[in-house]
C-alpha cells in the first residue's frame, strides 16, 4: 500500500442473507532489511525466522473451513468477509488508511474471529484470545502551560504530561492490559 508505506491487506467477500461474519488473519511478520529480527535460516526442511510460521496454521484454518462450508452446502447462503492484514508488526501512516478495511468490516460485522497460531511450550498447548501484537498509537493531552510552581494548583490545573501519565497509568492498572 503505497499510500502508507506498508503492505497491503487481503479483502474476500461472500455475500449471501446471513449475518456478517468476519474472519481475521494477518499475511506475515516481516523486518525492514536491516533489522536484527530478519534472519532466516533452513536447515534441511526446516525453517526458522520472522514470518516462517506466525499465522500460518491461522491462516490454513480459515480456508479448511470455508472449503468445509462449501462441501456442506452452507457457504452459499452465508455472509463472510476475509480480512488478511499484512502489517502486523507496523501499521503505517496515517493509520486511518492503513487500517481502514479492517475497521469498515469490523464496523459492518455481527462476528469477529480472529485466527492467530496455536503454540506448545513446556509441553503444554496455548491459543490466542485476544490480539496483542504490535501497534501504533497516538495519545494527545492538552494543559495550560505556566511556570511548574503552578501546576496542580487552582485555575492551573495538573497540566498535559500529569493528564498523560494518569492515562497511561490507568493502561497498567487495568487488569486486562498487564497479561
Amino acid at each position: 500500500m503505497a499510500a502508507t508505506g506498508r503492505a497491503g491487506h487481503i479483502v474476500a467477500t461472500h455475500r449471501g442473507p446471513g449475518r456478517n461474519v468476519l474472519l481475521i488473519g494477518h499475511l506475515d511478520t516481516v523486518f525492514e532489511a536491516d533489522s536484527p529480527f530478519q534472519q532466516f535460516t533452513r536447515n534441511g526442511s526446516r525453517a526458522s525466522g520472522p514470518g516462517v510460521g506466525d499465522d500460518k496454521g491461522g491462516l490454513v484454518v480459515i480456508v479448511a473451513a470455508l472449503r468445509a462450508m462449501q462441501a456442506a452446502g452452507t457457504l452459499r447462503t452465508a455472509n463472510v468477509t476475509v480480512v488478511l492484514t499484512g502489517d502486523e508488526e507496523r501499521t503505517g501512516s496515517p493509520i486511518a488508511t492503513a487500517r481502514r478495511d479492517l475497521i469498515e468490516a469490523g464496523r459492518a460485522a455481527d462476528f469477529a474471529l480472529e485466527f492467530e497460531n496455536q503454540v506448545r511450550m513446556d509441553g503444554r498447548d496455548y491459543g490466542s484470545i485476544a490480539r496483542r501484537s504490535s501497534t501504533n498509537w497516538t495519545l494527545t493531552a492538552h494543559g495550560r502551560t505556566g511556570h511548574s510552581s503552578g501546576v496542580c494548583g487552582e485555575g492551573m490545573g495538573c497540566g498535559a504530561i500529569y493528564e498523560l501519565a494518569r492515562i497511561l497509568d490507568g493502561f497498567r492498572r487495568e487488569p486486562t492490559m498487564s497479561g
